[in-house]
């Protein structure tokens, strides 16, 4: 019993920091009547760059859902964000990052096809930067 009503506070703020955060973002929005417009806005900065960045956009719901759909509502929406900034910087990485990020997978977090997307270009990059710093060492 005295590690349940210690547990008890948890189940207040769904168990867990994802859900926590859904509900920070939830609270956000429903302060601030324009914030979702203005990540709206941002978002839409970036379509016509992409089709599967395009496809994400138009299957996100164009209010916020109720309190038990926001964690996955949110989820996506760091998604599309992550993928605008990548777009709208013009970053090499934003095709692999939308081939494996946004383009319908498993549940499996990560899981994609093979072919999805070619990693030497972002490895290649990545080895690029160790021996740059390996250097200055």
């Amino acid at each position: 019993m005295p590690h349940l009503f210690r547990q008890s506070p948890l189940n207040a703020i769904w168990e867990g920091s994802g859900n926590v955060i859904a509900l920070d973002v939830r609270r956000a929005f429903d302060r601030d009547g324009e914030a979702a417009g203005a990540l709206r806005a941002f978002l839409e900065e970036a379509r016509g760059r992409e089709p599967l960045y395009d496809r994400h956009l138009d299957a996100l719901p164009a209010a916020p859902p109720e309190e038990g759909a926001m964690r996955l509502y949110v989820e996506q929406l760091v998604l599309a964000a992550t993928a605008a900034t990548l777009l709208l910087w013009d970053h090499p990485a934003s095709g692999t990052f939308a081939a494996l990020r946004l383009a319908p997978r498993g549940a499996c977090f990560g899981a994609f096809a093979r072919d999805a997307a070619d990693p030497e270009p972002l490895l290649a990059r990545h080895l690029e930067a160790l021996a740059a710093a390996g250097a200055a060492l």
